[in-house]
């Protein structure tokens, strides 16, 4: 089976979930939250403020999908990375703090 296409639209699909608060945060994303003393605000602002990391993309073929990489600060200064798909909502899937 080929590998569906990426998101053209990503960062505006992002957007729009985040207005309109049709996100999901995985069970792994609120572990590493907390994990990683990370609050839901900072999270949103990387999300919403961020730019797409392509190179960073993963397709999953378990799931058959593409987990997308989008790297933004919070409004404090730290870089996260942040791991999202559509399932069809947006999903969270892990946050990284690349400053750790």
């Amino acid at each position: 089976m080929p590998r569906p296409t990426k998101r053209p639209d990503l960062l505006a699909a992002v957007r729009t979930a985040l207005k309109d608060s049709s996100y999901i945060l995985t069970d792994h994303a609120r572990q590493r939250l907390k994990e990683r003393d990370i609050i839901l605000p900072e999270l949103l602002h990387a999300l919403e403020t961020g730019h797409h990391e392509k190179t960073k993309d993963e397709f999953v073929e378990h799931f058959q999908a593409w987990n997308y990489a989008i790297r933004g600060k919070t409004l404090e200064g730290r870089q996260l990375r942040v791991a999202v798909a559509f399932d069809p909502n947006l999903m969270v899937i892990t946050v990284i703090d690349l400053d750790a």
